[in-house]
């Protein structure tokens, strides 16, 4: 299963790096996802324009209605972008309808893949609002949407470059995928 997960990470890995490559070679690196001096590919901006417009079929991640639990659903999106699963995300409730991407970054750091993922403050107000339970709810469902949809190991959310912090928790630690039950 480790195996598999990591010959589907470096395809995917492989494939962000050729678009980015082959989409404009004399254009500087401005392109969404390029190849940075750390040898990590990701993206260098807010997350809004994909490279290439190619429709990709994920599964993404929100709570049932009596947050008990996570609703899986096979979903298309028009490409793999951050706004995109946030505009699903948004549709179920788990951010808020103003929720940007600011910065959107995926790294291959010791042989795992590492999102990083940057909100604007609009998120941060919205989870603030939340009792422990939607917290856990909201942020199991973003972490898990996410590294679903990327095939990723570990997420690191922030707000605005900053250390998400809420009522209840301090997000720190990047998140790995997390289990319906709260432990």
């Amino acid at each position: 299963m480790i195996r598999k997960r990591m010959i589907i990470t470096l395809l995917i890995v492989a494939c962000l790096m050729m678009c980015a490559c082959s989409a404009n070679i004399s254009a500087p690196q401005s392109e969404e996802h390029v190849e940075n001096s750390d040898g990590a590919v990701g993206q260098n901006d807010a997350g809004s324009e994909a490279v290439q417009n190619v429709p990709v079929t994920v599964t993404l991640y929100h709570a049932n209605t009596m947050l008990t639990g996570f609703v899986e659903e096979e979903v298309t999106l028009a490409n793999l972008d951050s706004d995109h699963i946030l505009a699903y995300l948004a549709g179920h409730n788990i951010v808020s309808t103003d929720t940007r991407t600011a910065g959107f970054d995926i790294r291959v750091e010791d042989g795992e893949v590492t999102l990083y993922l940057d909100l604007n403050r609009q998120f941060k107000d919205y989870i603030k609002l939340m009792a422990e339970d939607s917290e856990f709810y909201v942020m199991g469902a973003l972490a898990n949407s996410y590294l679903s949809a990327y095939v990723a190991d570990r997420i690191v959310v922030t707000v605005d470059g900053k250390t998400l912090e809420t009522k209840y928790n301090t997000y720190s630690e990047p998140l790995n995928w997390i289990e319906t039950a709260k432990e």
